[in-house]
């Protein structure tokens, strides 16, 4: 079976609580100095506590979606945090696709029987590749778990998440 690398998994939901929580002070402080103190109302501001809010946002479902995940030909086992293993098989895939611009790569699949998005590593430890152009990221992922992603769309036709929401 492939599985998720442990370390991204723990670095995504530790990166994710790290800033959120680092930008809500700077994001205040940013507002009073500049709005109040010296009167002089800075736009940039707000995106920032829009970006602080959306990476809270993130943070907290990162707690109930975002999975350890093991997977061959058959199945997939997704495990949370203390939590029992859910079997799924892969007749029950809706879709499955890449989180675009995320480093290290990060999947999310939905599933018939589960009204949630289920969000998982893969085990892309430095095996990805990603040019940043100033105005978007392309990354491709190289890893076991991506090659077998990809292969398995392909044999049992699972479409895209993106096509999906334009069918509807």
């Amino acid at each position: 079976m492939i599985e998720s690398d442990k370390f991204s998994y723990e670095f995504s939901k530790l990166f994710l609580g790290i800033i959120s929580y680092f930008f809500i002070p700077i994001g205040i402080l940013a507002l009073v100095y500049f709005s109040i103190a010296k009167n002089n109302f800075q736009p940039s501001i707000i995106l920032l506590l829009i970006l602080n809010t959306l990476f809270i946002y993130l943070h907290k479902k990162s707690k109930t979606n975002y999975y350890l995940v093991k997977m061959n030909d058959d199945k997939i086992l997704c495990k949370i945090d203390g939590q029992l293993e859910k079997e799924i098989n892969w007749s029950d895939v809706l879709t499955i696709n890449r989180v675009p611009f995320f480093v290290p790569p990060l999947y999310f699949m939905k599933v018939k029987k589960c009204n949630a998005i289920i969000f998982f590593p893969t085990n892309s430890h430095l095996n990805y590749f990603s040019i940043f152009t100033g105005w978007f990221t392309i990354i491709w992922d190289f890893s076991k778990m991506g090659k077998h992603i990809r292969k398995t769309k392909k044999e049992r036709n699972i479409n895209s998440y993106y096509l999906l929401k334009l069918k509807n």
